[in-house]
């Protein structure tokens, strides 16, 4: 069985370049699964995937491609093909813990991680080869990992040279501005600090990255000038911040 996730994990990870754990359970199932029989002449697969910002439409899309690759492929003897069902939920990693040494599910997208807690508890597989082997499978010479960025192998490979995940989203914090507005009513910054500039304007603040003519040209780069900005914007009537209130807990981050 473990030999068999393994292949199956390789392949997804090559597939899609994702944050999967594999997890040391096996995969049974129903006969029907939300209305779809469960085909036994094809490896089955149980992939959990938290269900939040990023959602499943990417794996959707992906797990298409993958069932059509591996069609006449047989990762259990006497099976040929494979069959990838997907358990949506949204639970952090503490909620998971140990469920995940006696669950359905091979593989997990996950949010909230507590990466080296997870590997001392033996909840995840090592999957160092499937990182570093190229992918000449797939047409290219290089590897996952040389794919990665430097913090994220030096944080994902652990001090004994082994790979038990991979990232499979950014989620950073920022806040999202609407241009046309800004130059419908002149909210950049100039030179001088002070806002009433359009877009087009010649003499706009420097923004962040101190550099004229770049994208964030007339933008705040302190607190003092978004305050100013701020200010501004309730002096022209637009509402200097808008948030979902779905989520609360956003406004804290």
């Amino acid at each position: 069985m473990r030999k068999k996730i393994m292949k199956i994990t390789a392949a997804i990870c090559a597939v899609a370049t994702c944050l999967s754990f594999a997890a040391c359970a096996g995969s049974g199932g129903d006969e029907v699964i939300d209305g779809k029989k469960v085909d036994k002449a094809k490896t089955q697969l149980y992939v959990s995937n938290f269900n939040g910002g990023v959602g499943r439409n990417w794996l959707d899309a992906h797990i298409k491609r993958f069932e059509e690759k591996y069609a006449e492929t047989e990762f259990t003897p006497g099976k040929k093909g494979v069959q990838v069902w997907i358990t949506n939920h949204k639970d952090g990693m503490v909620s998971l813990g140990s469920k995940m040494k006696t669950a359905k599910e091979d593989v997990y997208f996950l949010e909230s991680v507590n990466y080296y807690d997870a590997i001392s508890q033996g909840y995840f597989l090592d999957i160092t080869d499937l990182v570093t082997t190229p992918l000449t499978e797939y047409g290219e010479d290089v590897s996952i990992e040389d794919k990665l960025y430097d913090s994220q192998k030096s944080f994902y490979k652990t001090p004994n040279g082994k790979y038990y995940g991979l990232p499979h989203a950014q989620s950073p914090t920022l806040l999202t501005y609407n241009a046309d507005l800004f130059n419908e009513k002149a909210l950049y910054l100039g030179e001088n600090g002070k806002v009433g500039k359009r877009a087009n304007a010649t003499d706009l603040s420097l923004g962040v990255d101190g550099i004229k003519g770049t994208y964030d040209d007339g933008l705040p780069a302190t607190y003092e000038e978004f305050y100013t900005l701020c200010k501004a914007m309730g002096q022209r009537g637009v509402a200097p911040m808008i948030w979902s209130g779905m989520y609360s807990f956003y406004m804290t981050r």
